[in-house]
């Protein structure tokens, strides 16, 4: 969908993928969770462990919560079939994070 909304898209560095290093170190949040699949294809899986790399490097203040891969997974999978191992792990860890004493400042991603 990404290709034929932006067909000139630079890939996963693309501008309105990846935030510039100056704005994610003004994100208020205090905790991001990020979670990845491993078959999101190369686009939508590259934004994801960028994000994590450019917030980290951006001075950000906050906590980084899990990043979460699942490996020969497609996108949202754990909604499609939430009996499955892996969906009931993510769905759980979410569940958690949203719960933390300190929701309300919280980002997932």
């Amino acid at each position: 969908m990404w290709t034929y909304m932006c067909p000139t898209n630079q890939g996963p560095r693309d501008h309105r993928l990846s935030p510039s290093v100056e704005d994610l170190a003004r994100i208020r949040c205090d905790r991001v969770l990020v979670v990845v699949a491993g078959m999101d294809g190369k686009t939508l899986y590259e934004a994801g462990k960028n994000y994590v790399d450019e917030l980290i490097k951006s001075g950000w203040k906050g906590t980084m919560g899990d990043t979460m891969e699942n490996k020969g997974k497609k996108h949202c999978f754990h909604l499609y079939d939430p009996l499955d191992p892996e969906a009931a792990a993510i769905l759980r860890r979410i569940s958690s994070f949203i719960h933390h004493p300190d929701h309300a400042h919280g980002q997932i991603i």
